[in-house]
């Protein structure tokens, strides 16, 4: 397995994803939004890793629009978002469904920030 790549392919050291975490972790859900969107094309949209990459651009979204106040489709993506991470079955070296279920939470005015997207790179 080469350095930083999952058995899904999926590589954590990435520009694309690394750069989209950061953006997340800053709260600008825009940037990290469109940050996502060239490994997701590169993934493959029905690969685990392109799910898994949907899922946290949905999410993303719904930070956008929680920003602007769109709290009905805040929710709605995040929700969406949320099940692409659960249904992805990609988990390597983060935990995609406590994080879903914490911008749930986030969305919906139940805490009062957004989590940190953190993880760690899968074992070799």
């Amino acid at each position: 397995m080469a350095d930083g790549a999952s058995a899904a392919g999926f590589d954590w050291r990435s520009e694309g994803f690394r750069r989209g975490a950061e953006l997340w972790n800053r709260g600008r859900y825009w940037e990290a939004h469109e940050a996502w969107e060239e490994p997701w094309r590169a993934a493959g949209r029905h690969s685990a890793a392109g799910r898994f990459l949907q899922g946290l651009i949905l999410l993303a979204a719904a930070g956008v629009k929680r920003q602007g106040g769109a709290q009905a489709v805040a929710r709605r993506l995040a929700a969406r978002g949320a099940r692409r991470l659960r249904d992805a079955h990609f988990v390597a070296g983060f935990d995609a469904a406590t994080f879903a279920a914490e911008v749930e939470r986030w969305v919906e005015g139940v805490a009062p920030v957004p989590p940190r997207l953190r993880h760690s790179e899968p074992a070799r």
